[in-house]
């Protein structure tokens, strides 16, 4: 089983570009979310990355990425380079020969993403606009020792310095989250902005839909946060949504009507939170299109651009293999932590409840706040 948590912030150590798919030969995987990846005898196999003398010998396998994230707008921000090396953690049985039963994992962040607000003290979804898939290359051949020097990364574990510190803190439960988003809607056929559902009360339209967010393990006594993003054309009208959390009326979200001119906004756009106690782990979210009265209402339109939530969970494994973010990775807990929750303590030990699952004994807790090299 795998543990795994996230921090804020990584080390930015990038592969200087050159050439180094110019030598050997590569094969290349897709992850489309964020997860653990096991690579066993038959891929390498199949992507004809067979060596002369059809021995892959494990210490020479390595693997290349770039995370995935769609790169910041910005030209001065910080990004990491095109080709950075991504740690493995090998079983290969300990004969130093891939075959068999034998596999390598690693992590991939994904390629959409969750950044930490330093400001507002909260993790905020990026979804990528460009791609739906994240690609890493893999060598095998031993080629790329030419081009760069030293053994090939490897995950560090057994970090005896972080299994053994002294915690003034214990902690027990974290922050999930989870996003709906989806690209179904571009309203003009132009720029960058799309939406996920639409709103409407003709003939033929859906004016409500309904949302299932399952977070298992939620503390009910913590407030679930909810921050949703809407859009509205309506002329004249000043149109609404209802929202509703297991059938209680959470929110109504009001947005200002259009006037239909040709220089105008086509359609108004506004950004609501709300916060509201979880009666259990599945919250039904109910999101009712109300397009107010009078001339040219029924033509009006609602829009879902998108759903975010946090909710406290406990610290639990879980052998469903929930996970936040629509993710689901079985036998792993994904679990993120920022400076601010430990306090003035400087050290804190995660607790982790075995939550049913076989052979707890052999989890493997993994820091990926550097998710090029996990310890």
């Amino acid at each position: 089983m795998l543990g795994l948590f996230l921090a804020i912030g990584f080390k930015n150590t990038a592969l200087a570009q050159g050439s180094i798919f110019g030598k050997g030969a590569w094969g290349r995987v897709g992850v489309t979310n964020r997860g653990v990846y096991k690579i066993d005898v038959a891929a390498p196999n199949s992507m004809g990355l067979l060596p002369a003398g059809g021995v892959i010998a494990t210490d020479k396998i390595r693997l290349f990425g770039s995370g995935g994230a769609m790169l910041p707008e910005a030209v001065g921000a910080k990004r990491l380079g095109s080709f950075t090396e991504h740690a493995l953690m090998v079983f290969d049985g300990g004969d130093g020969i891939l075959s068999g039963q034998d596999y390598f994992i690693f992590y991939a962040p994904g390629p959409h993403q969750w950044r930490y607000d330093s400001v507002g003290a909260k993790y905020s979804y990026t979804h990528h606009l460009y791609s739906d898939t994240a690609f890493y290359f893999i060598n095998v051949d031993g080629s790329v020792s030419n081009t760069i020097s030293g053994a090939a990364k490897r995950v560090d574990v057994g970090n005896a310095a972080h299994v053994n510190a002294s915690a003034a803190l214990r902690v027990n439960r974290f922050t999930d989250y989870w996003v709906y988003e989806k690209d179904n809607i571009n309203l003009l056929s132009s720029g960058k902005l799309w939406l996920a559902d639409r709103f409407s009360v003709a003939a033929g339209g859906t004016s409500a839909r309904n949302y299932s967010i399952d977070i298992p393990d939620v503390v009910s006594t913590d407030s679930v946060r909810f921050d949703i993003s809407l859009a509205a054309r309506s002329i004249g009208v000043p149109p609404s949504f209802a929202v509703r959390l297991n059938n209680n009326l959470a929110q109504n979200i009001l947005l200002p009507a259009v006037s239909g001119g040709f220089l105008d906004n086509y359609a108004s756009y506004v950004h609501a939170s709300f916060g509201a106690l979880p009666s259990s782990g599945n919250l039904q979210l109910n999101i009712q299109f109300l397009p107010g009265t009078g001339g040219g209402s029924l033509s009006a339109e609602g829009f879902l651009d998108k759903i975010e939530c946090a909710a406290t969970r406990m610290l639990r494994m879980n052998s469903s293999g929930a996970g936040y973010g629509n993710v689901s990775n079985v036998g792993a807990l994904f679990f993120r932590t920022a400076p601010q929750s430990l306090g003035t303590s400087g050290v804190a030990a995660f607790v982790i409840d075995a939550g049913g699952v076989a052979n707890f004994a052999n989890t493997t807790v993994l820091d990926v706040t550097d998710f090029t090299s996990p310890s």
